[in-house]
């Protein structure tokens, strides 16, 4: 499953290899004055030593949402 949305991604517990975090980073060409977006995939950190997204930073964005249930 794929999804931005954090209202899924707070359903759904953080295992090992469960939950890739998926973001969007704008990129600038200062020559031609033009944008490119990228899509990074990184693991969950705590899954594989030394690389991916912190927890407190998944945290964070899965803070944004509103729960009302």
């Amino acid at each position: 499953m794929n999804s931005h949305s954090p209202v899924v991604l707070s359903a759904l517990e953080i295992e090992n290899g469960e939950i890739m975090f998926a973001e969007v980073l704008n990129e600038a060409d200062p020559m031609t004055k033009k944008i490119k977006r990228k899509t990074t995939i990184r693991p969950i950190s705590g899954q594989y030593e030394g690389i991916g997204v912190g927890i407190a930073e998944v945290e964070r964005y899965l803070a944004t949402v509103h729960q009302e249930f």
